[in-house]
């Protein structure tokens, strides 16, 4: 079918218009995937994203400026296990200012295996001989005498010294 002689020249016109157009709608396809993506990173976690890097090395800083390298060993409810050679800490994660080398990625916690569930109460109760790291960079070496819903009781040097868990930063010899 021929074409009308007035149109001739209006083709590339409306060919430019056409990439433009779908230029545009490319444009807000990549900003609105963009928003959902961020929308989404919304709900990750902390906590997700230490149990994602469990086996990776990371450098934690506490309130002090306390530096803990080690292997992420385990990750539970509200603290983390760092290796570094013959030491072990258990680390609150509530108490913590920064974490340098975690994983991209993150695991939700459903994904989680049933030991994740652990709190930081439940791992000091098998600890004998502990250093407690305090918050204010005070430490106390002794042995646990007890463990409550929010505190541990430690002997040291004869005395026996409540410290409530929000007291704390990290904890060696509990693993």
């Amino acid at each position: 079918m021929a074409q009308p002689a007035h149109s001739g020249g209006l083709g590339p016109v409306f060919d430019d218009l056409e990439q433009q157009l779908l230029g545009l709608s490319l444009q807000e396809r990549a900003t609105a995937v963009a928003a959902v993506g961020a929308a989404a990173y919304a709900d990750v976690t902390a906590l997700g994203r230490l149990h994602a890097s469990v086996g990776r090395t990371l450098a934690v800083t506490g309130p002090c400026g306390q530096r803990f390298t080690g292997v992420l060993e385990r990750a539970g409810a509200d603290w983390i296990g760092l290796v570094d050679g013959p030491s072990a800490w258990v680390l609150r994660v509530a108490a913590l200012t920064g974490i340098e080398g975690l994983a991209e990625r993150s695991l939700p916690e459903q994904a989680r295996p049933v030991l994740a569930r652990l709190s930081f109460a439940s791992v000091l109760r098998d600890a004998e001989k502990v250093t407690v790291v305090r918050v204010d960079d005070t430490r106390l070496d002794g042995r646990v005498d007890r463990v409550g819903a929010d505190f541990l009781e430690v002997v040291h040097a004869g005395r026996q010294i409540l410290v409530p868990f929000g007291a704390i930063v990290a904890v060696r010899g509990a693993r």
